[in-house]
């Protein structure tokens, strides 16, 4: 991981280490259920707990619907 994590040390101690997949790394806010994916230049990205499911499974669909995964 190339991230410069003294930038984000607010993140990290907020956070605990989830998985990482390719260049992001995924990170669950241990006070709110929330996460936070980050990626090596260090843009990252907020889902709070309420929407984390509707995200996801918007992305997933439109996977489907290009083409680019199939659901059995």
């Amino acid at each position: 991981w190339g991230m410069n994590t003294k930038k984000f040390k607010e993140i990290l101690e907020q956070s605990t280490h989830i998985d990482s997949v390719a260049d992001y790394e995924i990170r669950r806010y241990t006070n709110s259920g929330g996460y936070v994916i980050i990626d090596t230049l260090g843009d990252f990205v907020i889902l709070d707990e309420y929407n984390v499911a509707d995200v996801c499974s918007v992305i997933f669909e439109d996977l489907i619907d290009q083409g680019k995964i199939t659901q059995n």
